[in-house]
């Protein structure tokens, strides 16, 4: 996002433990070099909040990330264009609003 100058993120996910990592890093100490990680990501975007999501609110999100994970893709998103898959994601849950 920092790349792109994309500001006001919100940084969704299902583990609360995370989000609270990121949030609250002095509060779960056995996570520091996690914490201090994030901080310097996170330090070149403004404006970025947490939430917690459950996976069925954000279909498309988990399906991208787990997706990224599978060997074929060697460039992202952004590079290549969207796979033809996550039009079909898109629509069903548009349609389901």
């Amino acid at each position: 996002m920092a790349a792109h100058r994309i500001d006001k993120v919100i940084i969704a996910g299902e583990d609360a433990t995370l989000l609270k990592v990121i949030n609250r890093p002095r509060a779960w100490p056995s996570f520091t070099f996690e914490s201090q990680k994030l901080n310097v990501l996170l330090s070149r975007i403004n404006g970025w909040k947490t939430e917690v999501e459950l996976r069925s609110s954000n279909r498309c999100a988990f399906a991208m990330a787990k997706s990224a994970l599978q060997v074929q893709w060697g460039q992202s998103y952004v590079a290549i264009g969207a796979p033809g898959w996550l039009t079909d994601v898109l629509l069903d849950d548009k349609g389901s609003i």
